[in-house]
């Protein structure tokens, strides 16, 4: 039997999880639909934490023991991490673009959630750098002795 490989496996449960979220808060919070100006922001904003959060992925990519179980998943998680960010990016000026051209419905509530949940898992990352450096530097110490 095929086993399905855990980089991709881990990259749609990223996906997925990150699309509940977003599906959940768009029908929770239906009350008001997104201004264009506020989406353009988030895309802005997006952006730049998606650059952030790819030069750190880089940096821990290069650090991080391709020997360990979990290598795989982990890196499908990342990946995953950056491809729901970028989506939420594009996503952003997409209902941006709706809603400038007067337009409205479900599609801009779940455009919103999904670059608001993508962007807050993305800039966890990249706000934990500095605790994962050190995970980093701890293990390699402890190898190297």
């Amino acid at each position: 039997m095929h086993r399905i490989d855990p980089l991709f496996k881990e990259v749609l449960v990223t996906l997925g999880a990150v699309s509940l979220i977003a599906v959940c808060g768009a029908f929770g919070f239906r009350s008001a639909y997104p201004d264009s100006g506020l989406m353009y922001t988030i895309a802005q904003v997006g952006i730049a934490i998606v650059f952030a959060y790819i030069v750190e992925a880089v940096w821990m990519v290069e650090r991080v023991s391709r020997s360990d179980d979990d290598h795989r998943d982990w890196l499908g998680m990342m990946t995953g991490l950056a491809v729901a960010g970028l989506v939420g990016v594009a996503a952003a000026l997409a209902v941006g673009g709706h809603r400038a051209a007067g337009h409205a419905n479900f599609m801009d509530l779940l455009g919103l959630w999904w670059a608001i949940m993508s962007l807050i898992a993305l800039g966890a990352v990249v706000v934990i750098q500095p605790l994962l450096a050190d995970i980093f530097r701890e293990k390699a110490e402890a190898k190297s002795d």
